[in-house]
């Protein structure tokens, strides 16, 4: 593979900083904007952490963020038929 083609990697995050953040943070998207990972090897780096025994907090699934019943409501508007 190209050097150009190889996708740049941000240098490691300490588990000091990387504990800290996951725990400050509502969401593993706040915790990738604040420390530049990918979700998933945020996600992953805690599941590790927590096999070998630290207690992090469990992240909110993005459905647990959003207001379904609003959601319910905009697609019912938009599915409506519209007067010609």
């Amino acid at each position: 593979m190209a050097e150009a083609a190889k996708k740049k990697r941000n240098p490691p995050v300490e588990a000091v900083i990387f504990i800290r953040t996951w725990q400050e943070a509502r969401t593993v998207a706040e915790v990738c904007t604040k420390i530049g990972m990918q979700a998933a090897s945020a996600s992953q780096r805690a599941t590790n952490l927590r096999k070998k025994g630290i207690k992090l907090k469990k992240m909110p699934r993005n459905t647990a963020l959003v207001n379904i019943e609003k959601l319910k409501k905009l697609a019912s508007d938009l599915a409506a038929p519209h007067p010609a």
